[in-house]
């Protein structure tokens, strides 16, 4: 039987993807083991339901592992596929990339066979609080700080145009589920119409909002969604959900960049991928720095980011 990973996770919940025999005697290994503790088996597909009474027809499948793994109840997978079933692995493998679990796939060929590594989660155990405590702390610390401005700033956008002070829009976040981000309104309020992207000399922003943008003064209310577990100081930078639906179908892997929470500033920016993406070169180049991030996050990393983010022109031509 195929050896279990030495690595262990914060609290050895593993989990195991499989059709037949072979899975089965996994699951049953890793709980007389005593150190893992098996989440169970699920199908390698997403659960079916009848198409006359909408019953299920399989309990437990990818979708009911994906919403374990958002519950933080599932640390690790193990893909363990026959040789006729293989064919199902790279779907497989993409609708758990996003999912910020340890992942192993047992080779097809061999009982004996060692498992393979094909993500292993950025945070674990003591990793997890850290970053945890030090974006809720500095997040607390700056919105102390920086309260009279940020009301001043409120008034002003209130007094420059109706509407809200606060622009909010569904932006996909850790392991792809989606939460609501906060930023200064820029823009003149426009119906229920979904907002575009802004262009050079867009009408729709306003007075303010252009001297927001490129001071990126408008992304300060983004420290409330770091206090309520949504985003990070540094991560990924979030995308509105229609526009990751599409990345998402054109990059390979793309859905990697949800294993962490998404950042008020990241990598990229920090290398001069700022701003709206102008073309799918440019989307791949922001996605290498997510990636590189989330494969060699440290709280080091953070900090050096965080400093560098400091250090960033106010006026940055590309903030239209």
């Amino acid at each position: 039987m195929a050896s279990v990973p030495r690595r262990r996770t914060a609290a050895g919940r593993l989990a195991v993807v499989g059709l037949g025999e072979r899975p089965r005697r996994l699951v049953r290994r890793l709980a007389d083991l005593g150190t893992d503790r098996p989440v169970g088996l699920f199908l390698p597909l997403p659960a079916q339901r009848d198409r006359r009474t909408g019953e299920r027809r399989t309990r437990r499948g990818l979708d009911d592992l994906v919403r374990l793994i958002r519950e933080d109840r599932v640390d690790g997978v193990i893909v363990a596929l026959p040789p006729e079933a293989e064919f199902l692995l790279p779907g497989c493998l993409e609708h758990l990339r996003a999912s910020p679990v340890d992942l192993w796939v047992l080779p097809a060929a061999g009982d004996g066979a060692a498992l393979l590594e094909v993500a292993r989660r950025p945070l674990a155990g003591w990793q997890t609080l850290v970053k945890a405590c030090f974006d809720r702390t500095v997040a607390l610390g700056l919105l102390l700080l920086l309260a009279p401005l940020m009301l001043l700033i409120a008034v002003g956008i209130r007094l420059d145009s109706p509407g809200p002070a606060l622009f909010r829009q569904a932006r996909g976040g850790r392991g792809g589920v989606p939460f609501e981000i906060l930023k200064f309104r820029t823009m003149r309020v426009m119906g229920d119409a979904a907002p575009l992207p802004a262009v050079p000399d867009d009408r729709r922003v306003t007075r303010l909002g252009r001297l927001l943008r490129r001071t990126s003064l408008d992304e300060l209310p983004q420290l409330l969604n770091v206090l309520r577990g949504e985003m990070s100081l540094v991560g990924p930078r979030p995308h509105a959900v229609t526009h990751d639906r599409l990345y998402a179908r054109l990059l390979p892997g793309y859905a990697a960049r949800y294993r962490v929470r998404p950042g008020i500033t990241g990598l990229a920016q920090c290398e001069g991928l700022r701003g709206e993406p102008t073309s799918l070169a440019a989307m791949a180049a922001r996605l290498r720095r997510d990636l590189a991030y989330v494969e060699s996050w440290s709280l080091g990393l953070d900090l050096r980011i965080l400093l560098r983010t400091l250090r960033l022109p106010l006026g940055d031509p590309r903030a239209y």
